[in-house]
């Protein structure tokens, strides 16, 4: 599980215990959300493993407290199938 996950855009930063790695959205092969009662349970297939891992398991905040979480994970998901599709993120 992700400590921290921030969208830059082309790509995301992913803190695991102290260490920051960076995913290019070209390296996500897939993304998936499981809405819970308070946030998101976010999966992130990558394509070529970073730091040994395969895929990247973190929470999104609440909807209830982040009104626009739900947005910003769709427009991820958006700029993620787009890099999949060669096109410019």
């Amino acid at each position: 599980m992700a400590d921290s996950v921030e969208d830059h855009g082309d790509a995301l930063e992913v803190t695991f215990l102290r260490r920051r790695l960076r995913i290019p959205m070209s390296n996500i092969q897939s993304l998936s959300t499981n809405f819970k009662d308070v946030g998101a349970e976010v999966t992130l297939q990558l394509k070529q493993p970073c730091a040994r891992r395969k895929q990247i398991v973190f929470y999104s905040a609440d909807p209830q407290k982040v009104s626009t979480i739900k947005a910003d994970l769709a427009s991820l998901m958006n700029r993620v199938n787009e890099a999949n599709r060669g096109n410019v993120v």
